[in-house]
């Protein structure tokens, strides 16, 4: 697992009380639409194949950002299944796709966009 020690968490750490352990970022390896799947854990291909087959999304990345132990992942997904949805309802319906793998995790980051018309 790579660390990333960056400026904000240093001038952070030099304004804590002793004793207290500095924050550290681990930095996170994504699954994209465009990436080779060949390093994606079990958990973000089966995100990755249930968004796809569902949404047929114009850009779909799936990262799971709890170390790799499926705890937490982070989605970012464009679909023109979003056109005339709100922001919530995009999420809303994300989150009824993967409501059965949800269930499981101990928390999950979501981004939509609505791919623009091709007219």
């Amino acid at each position: 697992m790579m660390l990333r020690w960056g400026r904000m968490a240093a001038a952070r750490s030099a304004a804590m009380p002793l004793g207290r352990a500095p924050t550290l970022a681990v930095a996170r390896r994504s699954m994209a639409t465009s990436a080779s799947t060949e390093n994606a854990t079990e958990g973000e291909m089966t995100l990755f194949n249930e968004l796809t087959k569902s949404l047929s999304p114009t850009k779909l990345e799936v990262a799971d950002i709890s170390g790799g132990c499926g705890a937490m992942y982070q989605i970012e997904v464009t679909s023109a299944a979003f056109r005339g949805m709100s922001p919530v309802q995009q999420h809303r319906h994300v989150t009824t796709l993967l409501k059965p793998y949800i269930k499981e995790m101990h928390g999950i980051r979501i981004k939509t966009f609505a791919a623009p018309s091709s007219s």
